[in-house]
């Protein structure tokens, strides 16, 4: 017997957070005052305290002899340690 696992979809607004936060995140390092820094701070925060985080656990590469376990969210990929 296959078990499905049904995931709700990502809320707009955390999606919006999101992208928004990608977009910041290619902004050049010189170019990132302290005006950006609270934007972007401010973006963390939303989503560290609205998003209702979905855990998973997966395995990433070191190296070719090494993996390691990994925790973040499906949605705003916040890791976990």
């Amino acid at each position: 017997m296959r078990m499905l696992y049904l995931y709700s979809k990502m809320p707009d607004d955390i999606f919006a957070m999101v992208n928004a936060l990608e977009a910041l995140e290619r902004v050049d390092i010189s170019a990132r005052n302290g005006t950006y820094r609270h934007v972007y701070q401010s973006i963390l925060n939303y989503l560290e305290q609205l998003c209702e985080h979905h855990i998973v656990t997966d395995l990433i590469d070191i190296d070719p002899d090494r993996s390691q376990t990994i925790r973040y969210c499906k949605y705003c990929r916040r890791t976990f340690d």
